[in-house]
């Protein structure tokens, strides 16, 4: 329980910078991602990757293209070092989007992928993982038609081309808020959050989707 390092990060203004994630891959290079304020006080995606003795390799910052505020919340690395940061990116007409993003293993920008839902509403990211072939799922919850908020998930194989979108809309025709997700060895994917039921408030709400969604 000896403490290692210490590691603080100052964005470009004195403002709030704020983790949500981290991770470690099997070199012990260590991810963490979140949000910080940039020179218009608007929250950006930051990503940052430090070696095992506490020195950055590489920061990344993004800012959508509605140029607001971006929270980024989840990360998920593949086994060539691939880093995918998810969470919720203001667009230019569409509020919150769905939003993730690869970069290689130097911190290179891959791809950019956005997901504005049916409702053209609120669609918050709360979760991706990575199966063992590569292929990214992610969740949340996504304005629907007539439906409020829906669970949505998503899957994208890793060069970012879309494979399927499932969204659940629960008895209630409420508030669907999925929370989190985890892949298995077959690339099935589960999804857990709370759903509204008919007079029961809010259920546990745990769903399975095969390979193909």
């Amino acid at each position: 329980g000896t403490q290692q390092w210490t590691l603080k990060y100052q964005g470009p203004v004195a403002s709030s910078d704020v983790s949500h994630s981290v991770l470690v891959d099997n070199s012990g290079y260590v991810y963490v991602t979140g949000w910080s304020y940039d020179l218009l006080l608007n929250a950006d995606f930051c990503t940052i990757k430090y070696n095992s003795s506490g020195l950055v390799a590489w920061i990344q910052r993004y800012n959508g293209p509605g140029n607001g505020s971006d929270y980024g919340n989840s990360i998920a690395i593949d086994t060539s070092g691939n880093v995918y940061v998810g969470g919720s990116s203001i667009g230019t007409e569409s509020g919150n989007d769905y939003c993730i993003i690869k970069y290689n293993a130097s911190g290179v920008e891959q791809w950019v992928k956005r997901y504005n839902g049916p409702g053209n509403g609120e669609d918050l990211l709360s979760k991706i993982a990575i199966d063992k072939s590569g292929n990214i799922f992610m969740t949340g919850l996504s304005t629907g038609i007539g439906t409020n908020f829906d669970y949505c998930t998503i899957k994208y194989n890793t060069a970012g081309v879309m494979q399927w979108v499932q969204r659940y809309n629960g008895p209630d025709n409420g508030r669907d808020m999925a929370n989190s997700l985890i892949t298995d060895n077959t690339g099935s994917v589960y999804v857990t959050g709370g759903s509204e039921g008919t007079g029961t408030f809010d259920d546990f709400c745990t769903i399975k989707y095969n390979s193909s969604g």
